[in-house]
């Protein structure tokens, strides 16, 4: 009977051990314990925390999308778009994960597959500035640049208040020649902005194509002055 008691001890206190120290901890739980970190820029915390939940329940898409992006925080991309792919394998229909990576493909150069990507985030979900910015970005990148320009438009009118949708609209109003539209977009973002030397270096670049010469060269000057050394390059084409 003593000994007998005794095992049973000594199993309920091996099982209080593990239990105080967290064993048996569920995906949910490190879930949460990655989040944390990611919050806090522990980057390569978060992704043993992810990697954790994932070890516990291999089809948990939250899991390999929160460790893909801080991977992707960390800079190692191809680890990163690994993750996502997983996620995608066990829910399909993930419309964050589509948009992250689309935007990591932008990064890795895979522009087809960035603009495939980011047309699925809006698919699934119709007016997401953000994933017409970044296809715009893509398009450019392609040199697609009226698709560009009909994508950064759609994200004005998502999110107007955004200078960069702007600018990129600028520069692909550049690329397809309509100087005076891309006048209009970089003069909104010197509103805004009144020291961004990329704003006057191409409106003023635009100002010269369309026959403005003597103002374009004043942009140059200030984006010259603004720290923009390649601005005075053009000054000397010409400016003088």
């Amino acid at each position: 009977m003593a000994s007998t008691f005794l095992i049973r001890f000594s199993v309920l206190v091996v099982f209080a051990f593990f239990t105080f120290c967290g064993f048996g901890q569920s995906a949910k739980e490190y879930l949460k314990l990655g989040n944390a970190k990611l919050k806090k820029k522990d980057f390569a915390g978060a992704v043993k925390d992810f990697t954790s939940a994932a070890k516990l329940d291999k089809d948990y898409s939250k899991a390999y999308y929160f460790r893909g992006l801080a991977k992707d925080s960390l800079k190692e991309y191809e680890g990163a778009l690994a993750d996502y792919n997983r996620a995608l394998e066990t829910n399909p229909k993930y419309n964050m994960v589509f948009y992250s990576r689309g935007v990591i493909k932008i990064n890795m150069g895979d522009y087809a597959g960035a603009v495939y990507d980011l047309s699925q985030v809006l698919e699934i979900r119709s007016g997401y500035p953000e994933a017409y910015y970044y296809r715009g970005r893509a398009k450019m990148l392609l040199e697609d640049f009226r698709g560009a320009e009909a994508d950064f438009t759609e994200a004005i009118n998502s999110l107007p208040g955004e200078m960069d949708y702007y600018f990129y609209r600028g520069e692909a109003k550049l690329k397809i020649q309509d100087y005076k539209g891309a006048v209009a977009d970089y003069t909104k973002v010197l509103e805004y902005d009144s020291d961004n030397a990329r704003a006057y270096y191409s409106r003023g670049v635009a100002q010269i194509y369309s026959g403005n010469r003597s103002i374009g060269c004043l942009d140059l000057s200030k984006a010259g002055e603004y720290g923009c050394k390649e601005a005075y390059d053009l000054i000397k084409l010409y400016c003088n």
